[in-house]
């Protein structure tokens, strides 16, 4: 994973230079399942880190996995989830802690960057399935209609989805057509929605968060 290939790359960096306080850093990854999911694997993990010694936690991305972390941790020791935008794993009374930015400046700046772009009207594409995929679409909301626009639909979708037939059919039959259509997808699904969504004619401009970015999709 980049992100602890990254970790590891500091790591390495900091022990070449020296270590914290002549003391070289040790690093450890513990692998855990995302599909099929297994908490209770990753939370016994987690414990396995903490009975070794662990000073600070890297978390992973998502409060799937991160809320249960938390429950393990329970302030102990300092979590920093690195590649994390999801708000519910801020805590700082737990010592929880997003390195980055959080999904509503993230949703709130593409709102923003939608506006200036002359755009008025609106489609976003949400899930249930996790925080992430609706925080960041009803913040994009809240931001684009406050400067004048106008959410014309919000559509659902699921994690997996393998065909996005029904939502492209209707926002093709939307009229006007959106400017822009604001989601949060992941690959696979980002790449089947934009071929879809072309293939049907819709030429609105897509916008989206942070799990988009993958140079596959492009």
């Amino acid at each position: 994973m980049p992100a602890s290939a990254g970790a590891g790359f500091v790591i390495d960096t900091i022990n070449a230079e020296g270590g914290v306080g002549g003391k070289p850093v040790e690093y450890e990854v513990k692998q855990i399942s995302q599909t099929p999911q297994d908490v209770a694997v990753a939370q016994r993990a987690v414990q396995e880190l903490l009975d070794g010694g662990a000073d600070i936690i890297l978390g992973p991305p998502f409060s799937d996995y991160g809320l249960p972390l938390l429950e393990v941790t329970n302030g102990s020791v300092p979590v920093l989830f690195v590649t994390s935008t999801e708000i519910t794993l801020s805590d700082p009374d737990r010592g929880s802690f997003l390195v980055s930015f959080d999904d509503r400046v993230q949703a709130s700046a593409a709102a923003e960057f939608a506006t200036k772009q002359g755009y008025t009207n609106a489609v976003t594409m949400s899930s249930s399935d996790i925080p992430y995929l609706n925080i960041t679409t009803s913040s994009f909301k809240e931001v684009f209609e406050g400067a004048g626009g106008t959410v014309a639909q919000d559509l659902s979708f699921n994690l997996g989805d393998t065909d996005f037939s029904a939502q492209v059919n209707e926002i093709a039959g939307l009229d006007p057509q959106p400017d822009v259509i604001y989601s949060a997808f992941f690959l696979p699904e980002a790449g089947v929605f934009l071929k879809q969504l072309r293939e049907a004619g819709v030429e609105s401009a897509v916008i989206s968060a942070d799990g988009f970015d993958a140079s596959e999709i492009w």
